[in-house]
């Protein structure tokens, strides 16, 4: 993992959740061997199909026009490689622009002049064009993560963008994520293309092979945001296989403990299952160790007979396991550092959706053809 990456790190290891994601990916991979050795016959079978599932990124957003590099041709600094951005690169973007361009309504521009900023000019009139020379004493092309203490300053950066972006100043001091990119992690054939609800997720998806998440990123099982409130969602699992009968599995977060509780409830007998956010990250190498075992985990509680992976093996392997996932969780979420280049990792939505085989011939290093 390069500096870059790093920085973006040390935004989650200074936020209040102090969290080192890759000690704690490790020492979960460990304590997942632990809990579940040694595994069956067929969860080993299970366990070696998952890890070479044709995995993939799905990234929806509302600026695809930013992303892509074609944006509108006032002044300022463009996004002329396609990139996906995170929302500290994209607050670096739009600083670069004139004001006349980003300029904010007046209840936040207030923002405008945080501890260390440099405009110029100097002194200008609300509405004036003017630009940032510097933030945080450092030109803009030079800052990182680490000069970043208030999410003020991103405000500041990202003008009439930060009435409208999802992320705010919760995120920032909770989880420090915000130099991540955000995308879906699915299985190539089994993606839906329709829009969900409002926000980013009422947007067009678009999909990317995923090289960058094992050298760089990691996953996390379900939205951190989640554990900021309380809520429960019962899951039916007879929608996964009919064997399944009425079993149901509930999953429940509780904001006071940030906890979330799993209970697979079989006829008269409950298995719980209570996991924190620091439990459920996997980082780069181990992404594919801890994705798989947590999913036998979660099968196991679900099914302690086995006749379910039984089944998976023997029938439609790619959708049940999606099917499954999918049920539990409401998405794992894969998030890759900084930027991401978008043609060089872009695939077709006929490959996506399984119209056309997926076949991922790129030899990005910590491709799928090398990440196992």
């Amino acid at each position: 993992m390069n500096e870059r990456s790093l920085q973006a790190y040390r935004g989650i290891e200074r936020s209040a959740l102090k969290l080192d994601v890759p000690a704690a990916s490790e020492q979960n991979v460990a304590n997942l061997w632990a809990a579940l050795r040694p595994l069956t016959p067929d969860e080993s079978s299970f366990y070696t199909r998952f890890i070479n599932l044709p995995f993939i990124l799905e990234h929806r957003s509302d600026s695809w026009k930013i992303i892509k590099g074609h944006t509108k041709s006032e002044p300022g600094e463009r996004n002329w490689e396609a990139r996906l951005l995170s929302l500290f690169e994209i607050a670096k973007l739009l600083a670069g622009r004139p004001k006349k361009y980003t300029r904010v309504k007046q209840a936040t521009r207030r923002n405008w002049l945080t501890l260390g900023t440099t405009i110029d000019p100097s002194e200008p009139n609300i509405g004036d064009d003017f630009v940032f020379v510097k933030i945080a004493n450092k030109e803009i092309a030079k800052l990182s993560m680490d000069d970043i203490r208030t999410f003020d300053t991103i405000k500041s950066m990202l003008g009439d963008a930060a009435l409208t972006i999802n992320t705010g100043p919760t995120d920032f001091r909770e989880f420090g994520n915000i130099d991540f990119c955000f995308f879906k992690w699915g299985i190539a054939g089994q993606i839906s293309l329709e829009q969900g609800g409002g926000g980013i997720s009422s947007s067009k998806p678009k999909h990317f092979v995923d090289h960058r998440l094992y050298t760089d990123g990691f996953i996390t099982f379900d939205d951190w945001i989640s554990y900021l409130s309380t809520q429960q969602h019962p899951k039916a699992l007879r929608k996964i296989w009919e064997g399944f009968g009425d079993n149901q599995a509930v999953v429940a977060f509780d904001r006071s403990t940030k906890t979330k509780t799993y209970t697979y409830r079989r006829g008269s007998s409950n298995d719980v299952k209570v996991k924190q956010i620091p439990d459920e990250v996997f980082c780069t190498k181990d992404i594919f160790q801890g994705a798989a075992l947590t999913v036998i985990q979660h099968i196991r509680l679900a099914d302690p007979s086995g006749a379910f992976i039984k089944y998976a093996l023997q029938s439609n392997f790619n959708g049940c396991v999606a099917s499954f996932m999918s049920t539990i969780w409401q998405l794992v979420e894969a998030k890759v550092p900084g930027t991401m280049n978008y043609y060089d990792y872009k695939i077709s939505k006929a490959q996506a959706t399984g119209a056309e085989k997926f076949k991922d011939m790129r030899k990005h290093l910590g491709g799928s053809w090398a990440r196992r």
